[in-house]
């Protein structure tokens, strides 16, 4: 999978996520390797489908060879944050993971999942009472 998120997620992570092929969107900070930086969300999302095609083409995916995004095979990219990330991604995503946690931490910034023109397909609870949900559309 790909990740993409915004410099002060990366920042806050403090290194890459394991497994993953991490997509830091800034116009000044570089993010070391093996992190690929960008200047916008557009280019991210370019550089991610890029990659889960070619990732998909060395596995033999013959419904990447037609163009297909999406298709069975390819990973699709994940926003992982932050707020701005999420705001400029809104209107692409067809699917979001959205979990909730049951206390209020301490932060600077608050990120509230606006629901509107989505489905919830998907809800789980923890005894703990996290919840984990699934939007579509």
């Amino acid at each position: 999978h790909v990740v993409v998120m915004g410099r002060r997620t990366w920042e806050e992570a403090g290194e890459p996520l394991p497994d993953r092929t991490n997509v830091v969107v800034s116009r000044s900070f570089v993010a070391p390797a093996p992190a690929i930086t960008v200047p916008s969300l557009d280019e991210a999302l370019r550089v991610a489908w890029e990659h889960e095609s070619e990732s998909a083409l060395r596995q033999g995916d013959s419904a990447v060879r037609a163009g297909e995004r999406g298709a069975k095979g390819i990973a699709r990219p994940f926003v992982i944050g932050g707020v701005r990330m999420f705001e400029q991604a809104r209107p692409l995503i067809t699917r979001a993971y959205v979990t909730e946690i049951p206390e209020e931490p301490s932060g600077d910034v608050k990120f509230t999942f606006d629901t509107t023109g989505f489905l919830l397909v998907e809800e789980r609870t923890t005894r703990s009472g996290l919840r984990f949900l699934t939007y579509a559309r």
